[in-house]
């Protein structure tokens, strides 16, 4: 009860601090404390970290609750120097008990953080400067330096290949293209678990790819990494800055995603902006929806992009209901804007006002509504989408 720990006082309005100064930066991701224990006595505090002992980050927030005896606590890895943990509460009286600290860094299998970093053992097999695509900083590159590089003319273009420090289980593989002008790019990227044979999780050979690429795929084990540039607005390279890898749960999420507040978008249909801007009263016969014409043998799309892929089962529209018309629509989705499931049919039958539906789970981040027939003209007005997961009820 006297000895065999340290401590601070935590009452009053600054609570004392511990801090740890270790030997050298260190890459970390677990920080555990043994609260003092040999007795009911419960705790209460937090921890920061830092690199330079001057700007500091809050890790571990446990300033409720009731903490006893062992703290596990893992965090997002990063590269430290300092820790601070700093009792807020102790339920016998002022003063915060700490028996023993240990932090380290344990790998993932199914890692939360970016493990395409050579501080974490990988490292470029194939790519001119491919240093630059690993050393996790994606911010001061210039025209001659900050990026890695392949050239793409011609019938087989250079690859930029990256080796894991071991397998992992990912789902998330982010690009940062070189884009201190306006220049767009072309690429495609495959992984594999040997080295030897090798599946494509991300196509982007056509359109006009900038900037940060966020790409998410099916979870999959991966221990490499190849990234191909297939074509170059400005000139025979192909310039990447900055790659990240990683692994996220799957997103359900039990509310409507398909919002502008969410960073939901439209990408095709007039007036989209009415569809996902969660106002669903107020329209009239010359405002507050979208729409589309569907007169022709090819009628036109509204496509929402959702912020990112969620797995969803909930697709709900409200049609202009302002007199009794009806119309008659189709609904797809797609994760890549090429490959399209129908998840609803409404080709036939009167269909009005608000249309719930529901289909299987599926993991998707464009939304398109095709409109076929209308009772009253050739337009198809939509006053408002939601996009949302929601649990099976059995009874």
């Amino acid at each position: 009860g006297g000895s065999g720990f340290a401590y601070t006082i935590w009452f009053g309005a600054n609570p004392e601090e511990m801090i740890v100064k270790l030997k050298q930066p260190y890459l970390l991701n677990n920080i555990d404390i043994l609260l003092y224990d040999n007795d009911d006595r419960y705790y209460r505090y937090y921890i920061e970290t830092s690199l330079d002992g001057t700007n500091w980050e809050r890790v571990v927030d446990k300033t409720t609750g009731k903490h006893q005896s062992w703290q596990k606590n893992l965090v997002q890895a990063k590269v430290i120097q300092y820790i601070k943990i700093v009792g807020t509460y102790g339920s016998v009286n002022t003063g915060f008990h700490v028996v023993e600290l240990q932090a380290y860094y344990k790998p993932q299998t199914t890692p939360k953080y970016d493990v395409a970093l050579d501080l974490l053992g990988a490292n470029v097999i194939s790519g001119k400067r491919g240093s630059a695509l690993i050393d996790g900083v994606s911010t001061g590159y210039t025209g001659i330096s900050g990026f890695a590089y392949t050239t793409w003319y011609g019938d087989k273009p250079e690859e930029m290949i990256v080796k894991l420090d071991q397998t992992y289980m990912l789902n998330h593989i982010d690009l940062l293209l070189w884009d201190n002008d306006n220049r767009y790019y072309r690429y495609y990227v495959e992984t594999s678990t040997d080295g030897s044979t090798w599946s494509r999780v991300v196509d982007k050979t056509a359109g006009e790819h900038r900037s940060w690429q966020k790409d998410t795929f099916q979870t999959r084990k991966v221990e490499y990494i190849k990234i191909v540039g297939t074509y170059g607005s400005a000139n025979t390279g192909f310039h990447a800055v900055e790659l990240q890898a990683y692994f996220t749960p799957e997103l359900k999420p039990e509310f409507d995603v398909a919002l502008d507040s969410m960073g939901a978008t439209v990408i095709s249909g007039k007036r989209g902006e009415n569809l996902i801007d969660g106002i669903d009263s107020g329209y009239t016969g010359s405002s507050g929806y979208a729409y589309t014409t569907l007169y022709g043998d090819k009628p036109e799309e509204m496509i929402i992009k959702l912020n990112e892929a969620y797995t969803l089962n909930h697709i709900d529209l409200l049609l202009w209901d302002n007199d009794n018309r009806y119309y008659r629509y189709y609904i797809e989705t797609s994760s890549d804007e090429k490959n399209w499931d129908r998840v609803v049919d409404k080709t036939t039958g009167e269909h009005r006002s608000w249309q719930r539906h529901q289909f299987d789970p599926r993991k998707f981040q464009y939304i398109k509504i095709v409109g076929t027939y209308s009772s009253v003209n050739t337009g198809f007005h939509a006053v408002e989408a939601k996009a949302y997961y929601e649990e099976l009820q059995i009874n």
